[in-house]
């Protein structure tokens, strides 16, 4: 054999030799589950904090927490609460869990996310956060779930109940899937409960929604409120006994399923409530199919500079 011939088998040995030794290395960046039994103040948060990113956090027990917060280094973070756990922190004002900044989080399978009815808010994303919010109980706050400031949230599958101002608030240039969804991380899940809040669902400044396939009922004010430049598309959802099912505001639109079409993206909604199914306001508009969304007083109210191209 020449030596022209050696050198490239030499070359390739060498790199098989460095491929096995990389294979029995361990990998840097699997992820790990970690259980986190909440005893005293603070547990959960030191817990997150010694997290890698993407990394499950299997919790247990009351989490008494402070402003808890996932920041843009803990991207991926799984918090399960495997139906039992309950995070709070009851001071007024606070926050029972923040992501602030991180992507791809879950928030996940909690008994209750609670902090206080004055100013207080269960989940919060902010500054450009992006997560899932599945299966949780979310009540006792002023606001259930707030997404604010160039942030988006999946929220399927939870009970918010009993949260004074809004169950779900969309603001501030944000998105969010609200109920029926397809598979991203998670099997595709189940719609939203949204009852005996203040607003159920309010989207406004600059920000959209899509709300598919929940159950939105008795709400002090409006259902779903659609405001300040905002967009919805509000689909297969049961919308009864709030003080008018949905009110779009302020150049805002929404889009009552599609014209043609069915499942669950495509049908109308259905449900009476006590003033109007829809009211909508100046220079906003309406379209899609009012379907069996009714009120009390009438079905669709159209105030002056409204554009009303909804069909039966």
């Amino acid at each position: 054999m020449n030596r022209s011939m050696i050198r490239p088998l030499r070359s390739v040995a060498a790199l098989l030799l460095q491929l096995l030794l990389l294979a029995s290395l361990p990998f840097a960046s699997e992820a790990a589950t970690t259980t986190v039994t909440c005893v005293n103040p603070g547990d959960l948060q030191a817990a997150i904090n010694a997290a890698a990113p993407f990394d499950t956090l299997k919790v247990s027990g009351i989490c008494s927490e402070t402003e808890l917060t996932i920041r843009s280094d803990k991207n991926g973070l799984v918090l399960d609460g495997g139906g039992s756990a309950i995070i709070q922190d009851p001071e007024p004002g606070g926050t029972a869990i923040t992501v602030r900044g991180a992507h791809q989080v879950r928030i996940r399978n909690f008994a209750n996310i609670t902090s206080s009815t004055i100013s207080g808010t269960g989940v919060f994303v902010v500054d450009g956060g992006a997560a899932q919010v599945l299966n949780n109980t979310i009540s006792g706050n002023a606001d259930g779930v707030a997404i604010q400031r160039n942030s988006e949230a999946i929220v399927n599958n939870n009970t918010i109940v009993n949260n004074v101002e809004t169950g779900i608030r969309v603001a501030e240039t944000s998105s969010s899937r609200i109920g029926l969804d397809f598979p991203t991380f998670e099997p595709a899940a189940a719609p939203n409960t949204i009852q005996g809040n203040g607003s159920g669902i309010w989207v406004l400044q600059g920000s959209s929604a899509r709300i598919i396939g929940n159950d939105i009922s008795h709400n002090a004010q409006a259902g779903i409120l659609v405001q300040k430049g905002s967009h919805a598309d509000v689909a297969s959802n049961t919308i009864q006994g709030n003080v008018n099912g949905i009110e779009v505001r302020q150049n805002s639109s929404v889009v009552l399923g599609e014209d043609t079409g069915s499942g669950p993206l495509n049908d109308p909604n259905s449900g009476r409530n006590v003033g109007f199914g829809v009211l909508c306001g100046l220079n906003s508009s309406i379209d899609g199919r009012r379907g069996a969304l009714d009120g009390t007083i009438w079905k669709v109210k159209v105030q002056a500079g409204c554009i009303d191209d909804t069909r039966p």
